[in-house]
């Protein structure tokens, strides 16, 4: 079911990417426009992720000392 449901998102959201590249005149299509895609969205999640991580761990020294 979960299976499903994400196939169908993701071939929506692949068919609004294709549509945006048609509107700004990217003509580029096939495995390498997905694969570009992919590792820019996993830049992002990383960068978004080491953003959130190390405040966080900041904050977990700081109690951790607190109750030293």
């Amino acid at each position: 079911m979960l299976r499903n449901f994400l196939h169908e998102e993701n071939v929506c959201i692949v068919s609004s990417v294709i549509h945006f590249r048609s509107l700004i005149l990217l003509l580029t299509s096939g495995p390498a426009s997905k694969l570009i895609l992919k590792l820019c969205l996993a830049i992002w999640g990383g960068f978004l992720g080491a953003l959130l991580v190390f405040p966080g761990f900041r904050t977990a020294r700081m109690h951790w000392t607190a109750l030293e």
